[in-house]
């Protein structure tokens, strides 16, 4: 017999009980009950929940260190043979990204368990010494780290989200890249390119949004040709580098 949840407990108050859940445990709801997938779908519940809070009142993330907790120890099939603190585990695993992704899970329900308030875009620290920065999105958390930069993941959006860089200032966090979606200022960047030189001068665009003034600055690397694909494409991947832009001046780097 399948249970009406709704004998249970009106729409609303179920709407406020599952805000208060994790992704992960929402999922597992949607698995077990057509009706909780079906709320979910019409209420858009989880891409909400990912950013509920976010950015946080402090306009600071908080970052979470890990090394100390102990984990699971995996063997190349998957299978847990052990347990050891999470500095250890992930230090060991670090070139396998499917042992990776599995440390990473088992993470987050250590953090859950501990009833650490996990908000997007939390920083989580394993302290393995080789600037690697995971991340959370809001359902999972991400390994950002490539090519020797930290690569933010789609969801946010320190632009169109309308926070400012410096959310991360207070970690060793000091460059990374994250996605910016331009389909509402396209037209500006268009219109507002002034070419740079072959003396070093840097092509630039700037754009308005919500009163502020942004400013885009490209590689001398990249093509005119390229610039422009860039800009007509719904995403643009911009770098922030405390080093060579100061923090907040809204100036963006591609490369």
């Amino acid at each position: 017999m399948i249970t009406n949840i709704y004998n249970i407990f009106p729409k609303d108050i179920w709407i406020s009980i599952i805000f208060k859940l994790p992704c992960k445990y929402i999922y597992n709801l949607n698995d077990s009950n057509y009706q909780f997938e079906k709320l979910c779908y019409e209420q858009n519940i989880i891409e909400k929940r990912k950013s509920l809070g976010f950015p946080r009142k402090s306009n600071h993330c908080n970052s979470y260190g890990v090394y100390n907790f102990k984990g699971n120890v995996y063997n190349n099939n998957g299978d847990i043979i052990d347990f050891a603190p999470l500095k250890i585990v992930m230090k060991n695993s670090r070139r396998n990204q499917y042992l990776v992704k599995l440390i990473l899970d088992n993470t987050l329900d250590i953090l859950y368990k501990n009833n650490i308030d996990l908000i997007k875009g939390d920083l989580i620290d394993f302290e393995i010494g080789d600037k690697s920065t995971f991340i959370f999105d809001g359902e999972k958390i991400v390994d950002t780290y490539f090519n020797h930069i930290s690569i933010f993941p789609d969801n946010i959006d320190i632009i169109n989200d309308n926070i400012f860089s410096s959310y991360w200032s207070k970690t060793k966090l000091q460059n990374f890249t994250f996605c910016f979606n331009n389909i509402s200022v396209k037209d500006q960047l268009m219109n507002n390119i002034v070419y740079g030189d072959d003396i070093g001068k840097m092509t630039e665009t700037s754009f308005i949004s919500d009163k502020k003034t942004y400013k885009i600055l490209f590689s001398n690397d990249i093509s005119i040709t390229e610039i422009n694909r860039r800009i007509k494409n719904d995403k643009m991947y911009l770098l922030i580098n405390e080093v060579y832009f100061p923090i907040d001046n809204h100036v963006y780097y591609c490369k």
